[in-house]
């Protein structure tokens, strides 16, 4: 094999070992859920849902703007990273009476991560407070 061939291959093996670690800082974020969209092209770590999944059940909290209220205790918000989050509160959230909220509100959010919509860039968090 000529050493041009070889190097490459080296390259591109320290790449696909080193891709998983460089995902996992940002999974639970918009611009995260938008670098896995982009990465089509390596198949096998665009398939494998487990840096999409690290989020799952972990804490998260952001601020930002009401996007839609369904409900006494749904809505949605964008945060300020872009990240659509659907917030389901927790039985003592602290956000007064939801049907008063007004689109494009701010708002402080914190909950617990549920499901992650990667192709939507948004996640939906449960037992959440208003901060």
């Amino acid at each position: 094999m000529p050493p041009s061939t070889i190097s490459a291959l080296a390259i591109t093996l320290a790449g696909l070992l080193l891709a998983p670690t460089a995902h996992a800082a940002v999974n639970c974020s918009k611009a995260g859920f938008d670098e896995l969209n982009r990465d089509r092209a390596n198949t096998a770590y665009f398939l494998d849902d487990t840096a999409e999944k690290a989020c799952i059940d972990k804490p998260y909290a952001a601020a930002g703007s009401v996007r839609q209220v369904y409900g006494k205790d749904e809505f949605e918000i964008v945060a300020e990273d872009g990240l659509g989050v659907t917030v389901l509160l927790g039985s003592s959230h602290g956000c007064g009476d939801l049907l008063l909220l007004k689109k494009g509100q701010r708002i402080r959010v914190a909950g617990t991560v549920t499901r992650t919509y990667r192709s939507a860039g948004s996640i939906r968090i449960r037992n959440a407070a208003c901060q």
